[in-house]
């Protein structure tokens, strides 16, 4: 069955890999078995240094699921309770809502700010193998960590989509249960089926995200021999100029400042990314339908929309009021 699979996927990755640049990882089992694991591209571009199966790489928010694992074991030692306050735990932090508990903390119902906002953070991780994610999968496939009862209680759709670090799902009648994490260049998604016994893994260090998911469904179509189609780059949609008129702007997320500016350079389209501290990126796009718009080079797509009041809507963060823009760049450019 490995061979199989492996011929397949072998396949696909070498037609992905001559439309789209890719450097990482793929791994995936089923019912107990690794049926691939494969790297590709570079770990160092300085150094010309190849990913291996063995090369480490940061997974991000992945190991949220790790951390609530950690404290359902705890749980069920009898060492503590979910519905514990953390005022219990934090008893110096003043400021804590005495009504916030673990379980809000491990939904993301607490109420309290994304570190992540935090401009200028740092944050520090031990990398993980592409190869370790299949353990973790085999772990809580069984008992060896958490009883099925407390395992129940991590996969468990609180509110969202979302249990205890991870998000929670059914298609076709079948749980789902997965998460991903990007940051600094890192992506990483990890997606289980638990009714299969199957775990796919996919880490690139390339900078780009949508990939891992498409090439997880992937493998997880071959492995479990689902219908699927080879990749394919879509053909330049010729959108109506004035409709994308609509669309040149800036457009500011709530918690940040500008984060994406779509622009006319030429006969070009660039998508200008500045969020988290990490930009200007630049990414040259085209429009592949009235409402999508196409990574030049990278499996990367997107959205275009407008809200009810018809307020143009890049990956759906609004654009701003150009006007606004104009009269609040013109006060603070008043001099005395």
């Amino acid at each position: 069955m490995r061979e199989k699979i492996e011929k397949q996927m072998d396949e696909y990755m070498e037609k992905y890999l001559s439309l789209y640049p890719f450097s990482g990882s793929i791994a995936a089992i089923y019912k107990g078995e690794v049926v691939f694991n494969k790297a590709y591209g570079l770990a160092s571009i300085e150094l010309d240094v190849p990913n291996t199966p063995q090369t480490k790489h940061k997974i991000w928010s992945v190991t949220k699921q790790f951390t609530a694992a950690a404290i359902l074991m705890l749980e069920e030692r009898g060492l503590l309770k979910v519905e514990d306050s953390l005022k219990k735990y934090f008893s110096d932090c003043v400021a804590l809502d005495e009504r916030i508990t673990i379980h809000h903390l491990l939904t993301h119902t607490s109420g309290l700010f994304n570190s992540s906002e935090i401009k200028d953070n740092s944050f520090h991780v031990l990398p993980q193998k592409t190869a370790d994610l299949l353990k973790w999968h085999t772990a809580l496939m069984g008992d060896k960590l958490l009883s099925h009862e407390y395992i129940d209680k991590m996969n468990t759709d609180y509110m969202n989509n979302y249990g205890y670090g991870v998000e929670v799902s059914e298609v076709d009648g079948k749980c789902i249960v997965e998460h991903g994490g990007g940051y600094e260049g890192f992506y990483a998604y990890l997606a289980r089926r638990l009714d299969d016994d199957f775990a796919g893994a996919v880490i690139t260090n390339y900078g780009f995200g949508e990939g891992v998911g498409i090439l997880n469904d992937a493998i997880k179509d071959i492995t479990l021999g689902n219908p699927y189609e080879m990749p394919a780059k879509p053909p330049v949609h010729e959108i109506d100029r004035h409709l994308l008129d609509e669309y040149i702007g800036k457009y500011e997320d709530e918690h940040f400042p500008v984060d994406y500016e779509l622009k006319r350079v030429g006969d070009e389209l660039h998508l200008i990314r500045m969020k988290y501290g990490n930009g200007p990126f630049i990414l040259p796009v085209y429009p592949i339908s009235d409402t999508e718009l196409q990574h030049t080079w990278t499996d990367e797509t997107y959205e275009l929309g407008k809200t009810d009041d018809g307020i143009p809507t890049l990956l759906g963060i609004k654009k701003l009021d150009t006007t606004q823009v104009s009269l609040d760049e013109s006060k603070n450019n008043n001099t005395i």
